[in-house]
């Protein structure tokens, strides 16, 4: 008989750490797609392939490993318990999609809006994907 409140497991460290990483890395590359595709015509980049400076990969990178801390640390906070697979799907979808609303308009101050997104979209997974208090 399960009561009312069933316990959910908890998920690992390993899966955590492994779908923030992904989920940097695609909004990285997205940020980084967008950065190029929106530059003015007078920028000396302007109609180059995204990852055609040699400098664009490991700058990237570098700011991947910031956003993977950042959510890392929020998805143990919020999504230890909750489904993760529609959860991870979601957040990063979410993510990708405010910074491609933003980007065109802040430019670099664009990417910073992902953090905050990130985050309620992390709260809203926490309570409708199955969440349930310890």
């Amino acid at each position: 008989m399960a009561s009312g409140k069933e316990r959910v497991r908890r998920n690992g460290l390993g899966v955590l750490l492994g779908l923030s990483l992904l989920g940097s890395i695609v909004v990285a590359v997205w940020s980084v797609c967008l950065f190029t595709w929106t530059l003015p015509e007078t920028d000396g980049a302007y109609g180059q392939a995204p990852f055609a400076d040699p400098f664009v990969m490991p700058v990237m990178l570098m700011c991947a490993a910031v956003g993977w801390v950042i959510a890392f640390m929020a998805s143990l906070a919020l999504l230890r318990r909750a489904r993760l697979l529609p959860s991870f799907s979601l957040v990063t979808v979410i993510s990708c999609v405010a910074v491609g609303v933003a980007v065109p308009f802040f430019r670099f101050a664009g990417v910073l809006a992902a953090f905050p997104v990130m985050v309620l979209a992390m709260v809203y997974c926490r309570r409708y994907f199955g969440a349930v208090a310890p």
